[in-house]
């Protein structure tokens, strides 16, 4: 009977450690694996030309991902908060560096960073508003209807980041006070109605300036994206 208690406290013994060292490779086998996604950064200035540009740094925290990618395009990306560096190239040199964060959170990813076309090497550049700018605009015809809510345009920018929103007068003017550069989509909005749709270009940028926009017959139509039945 000794003996075979000897000879069980000799297996537990040895094959305790090989047991207990198993239950982390199990608990590695059930977990999921960590999502990974694809990032492709898109350098344009506010027109939407490309700015030819290179990576300098993709990191999260003190994880570096920039060994990642074949120019600005990345793989093999995990999910989560980044910090980027990208250095813009001017004949060949480098140039500007642009910072930038993003958040990768889907399987594929797109970035676009937009900056001036206006850049020297070596310079900085500060450009100030002319004091009393105002770029005039039209609505011609004035829309009718029985609505009672304000008539106003949104300006949001294809190859930028922030709109511009203003009111429209009851002869149907606006005024615009901030300086646009590039181009822009107008949307003419009443309530819930959208009045029109049209691409313009701010082409004499930082200078006063008017025009006029004239408004189609019939609004523009409307594109239902609906589940799948």
């Amino acid at each position: 009977m000794r003996l075979i208690r000897n000879s069980v406290a000799i297996a537990l013994q040895c094959f305790a450690p090989l047991i207990f060292n198993m239950r982390p490779i199990a608990a590695q086998r059930g977990a999921p694996a960590e999502p990974l996604a694809t990032v492709t950064i898109h350098v344009i200035d506010e027109y939407g030309v490309t700015v030819d540009s290179r990576l300098n740094s993709f990191a999260n925290g003190q994880r570096e991902m920039a060994s990642h990618f074949r120019g600005l395009q990345g793989a093999q990306i995990p999910y989560g908060e980044y910090n980027y560096l990208i250095r813009r190239l001017v004949h060949g040199d480098f140039g500007e560096v642009i910072p930038g964060r993003v958040t990768v959170r889907w399987p594929e990813n797109l970035v676009v960073v937009t900056v001036s076309r206006l850049f020297i090497p070596g310079a900085a550049i500060d450009r100030a508003a002319p004091r009393g700018l105002v770029i005039r605009g039209k609505l011609e015809p004035m829309p009718q209807g029985l609505s009672a809510a304000p008539l106003w345009i949104r300006l949001s920018p294809i190859h930028q980041s922030e709109h511009v929103d203003v009111s429209v007068d009851a002869s149907g003017e606006f005024r615009i006070y901030k300086p646009l550069d590039g181009r822009y989509v107008l949307t003419v909005i009443r309530g819930d109605e959208v009045l029109d749709l049209q691409q313009i270009s701010f082409d004499e940028n930082w200078q006063p300036a008017d025009f006029v926009l004239k408004l189609p017959d019939q609004p523009p139509s409307i594109v239902h994206v609906q589940r799948k039945q």
